[in-house]
């Protein structure tokens, strides 16, 4: 196994490579690798790190600083990235570094956006309606998104019905089951880059301030829908799982 290959496993490309925005993360979080790898870090502290760097950007755009919280909110998934790929190198992946990243990806769909929402009723007067829409949509995409990871990545296509091939599609490891189900990846593809942190409309909502800062409401629209979406298909997919049961 190369090095590159225990940093990047084949298989997390392969997911991966359906958001280019996560690629982009990975590539700025090489020098930090290489940083960390010297001074000898641990894993959970460059996570730590990350958690910091999430808050601050929470704070920054609460207070409608939203270039500084994008610059933070960037940083935090860019060691997002890193603290993964420098427990890989130094064989140090535990449990709880899986349970700390699983919480960073919640609190940066409920943090950030959230506190950039607040921001902008204050400082634009966007409609208040918009920061209840989000609450709802990422409460409920939280609650029903483990539906999306109840399948064991060794299970056979081959033994699966074509609706538990889109569900199981959902999990981020199950690539052989996703590769057989095109309307499963076409759906993960749209989740994942419009429902969840590592997406594209998460990063149109950091890009939009260094631009036009009102522009920013659109991504926020957009990852609202299709998390109030996907919530529902899981809610669906869930009914549908314990019938075929």
């Amino acid at each position: 196994m190369s090095i590159f290959t225990k940093a990047y496993p084949i298989e997390k490309f392969k997911t991966e490579m359906n958001s280019p925005v996560v690629i982009i993360y990975r590539l700025m979080s090489i020098p930090f690798v290489i940083i960390f790898k010297i001074l000898n870090f641990q894993p959970n502290w460059v996570t730590y790190i990350s958690y910091l760097t999430l808050f601050l950007a929470a704070v920054f755009s609460f207070r409608g600083a939203f270039v500084v919280g994008s610059l933070f909110v960037l940083l935090s998934l860019v060691l997002d990235c890193a603290d993964g790929i420098v427990a890989r190198l130094n064989n140090k992946e535990s449990e709880l570094g899986r349970k700390l990243e699983i919480m960073h990806a919640d609190l940066a769909l409920v943090l950030f956006p959230g506190s950039v929402i607040v921001g902008m009723i204050d400082k634009f007067s966007v409609s208040l309606n918009i920061l209840f829409l989000l609450l709802i949509s990422t409460s409920l995409y939280l609650k029903w998104r483990p539906i999306y990871s109840i399948s064991k990545v060794d299970d056979d296509p081959g033994q699966l019905s074509f609706i538990m091939k889109v569900i199981y599609s959902q999990q981020k490891p199950n690539v052989s089951i996703r590769s057989s189900s095109i309307i499963g990846k076409l759906l993960f593809f749209i989740r994942y880059n419009t429902a969840t942190n590592m997406g594209i409309a998460y990063a149109l909502i950091i890009v939009f301030p260094f631009f036009d800062e009102q522009l920013i409401v659109y991504p926020m629209y957009l990852m609202i829908y299709s998390q109030l979406f996907f919530s529902i298909a899981a809610i669906f997919g869930s009914l549908v799982k314990k019938n075929l049961e």
